[in-house]
């Protein structure tokens, strides 16, 4: 479990798998598809399945979390469109959320693959990291647009493109004073008359308490790395 200081507060942030690198405002990029690809979904997901836990102990003023039961804002996921058309996001929820309670969820504009918003942090502080500009424009879901880019782009030449990708940022809290989690966001959308869902599993969690910050972090993590485990 490795703590991330931001520019305001402390947030636990790890990695599931072994990849080497932390990666903490930027998620790492998966194989998108081959260009030829004709039945690829409109929206490539650009970050790792199952390979992040995200958690905030609460209270953390410092971290814009005055209160244990703080809205919290979380965004990992990073997603692409690589269609020839726009996309309208119709809805967002929770993956297999535990006392946790979603309250709404914007999408926002990395514009030109940069600014990554903070992966967890108080919900008033969630544009942390982003331009002023970008985060001005960011725009509520239901309803929320993704317009169509330059189509797929392989990993390898992904950074390089600098394309313009996108963040689904959640506004949740805990329901009672007790550590709440997801394993991720469901997001539901439309494009060319379809419907379509993508599931990211990167985990969130709320950790309220008293004592030690990173201790009740490490906990919560815990329950959300079991959650992602298939069982025996």
């Amino acid at each position: 479990m490795i703590p991330v200081h931001t520019l305001r507060g402390t947030a636990i942030f790890s990695r599931l798998s072994r990849v080497a690198a932390l990666l903490v405002t930027a998620a790492s990029v998966v194989s998108l598809p081959a260009c030829s690809s004709a039945s690829a979904p409109p929206i490539a997901l650009e970050t790792t399945q199952k390979d992040v836990v995200a958690c905030i102990p609460t209270p953390d003023p410092l971290a814009g979390a005055s209160s244990w039961n703080s809205a919290v804002g979380s965004a990992i996921g990073m997603y692409y469109n690589q269609s020839g058309s726009p996309v309208t996001v119709t809805s967002v929820s929770l993956l297999d959320p535990h006392n946790l309670t979603l309250h709404g969820a914007v999408l926002y504009e990395m514009a030109h693959y940069a600014h990554a918003l903070t992966p967890i942090s108080g919900w008033k502080d969630e544009e942390e990291g982003a331009l002023a500009s970008d985060w001005a424009r960011r725009q509520p879901i239901p309803g929320a647009v993704i317009p169509a880019e330059d189509g797929p782009i392989s990993a390898s030449q992904f950074a390089a493109k600098r394309a313009n990708t996108y963040q689904v940022a959640v506004d949740v809290s805990v329901a009672t004073r007790a550590p709440g989690w997801a394993l991720g966001v469901v997001m539901n959308y439309t494009a060319s008359g379809r419907r379509y869902t993508l599931t990211l599993w990167a985990g969130m969690g709320v950790a309220p308490t008293t004592g030690n910050m990173t201790s009740a972090c490490e906990q919560t993590s815990k329950a959300i790395q079991a959650g992602m485990t298939p069982s025996a």
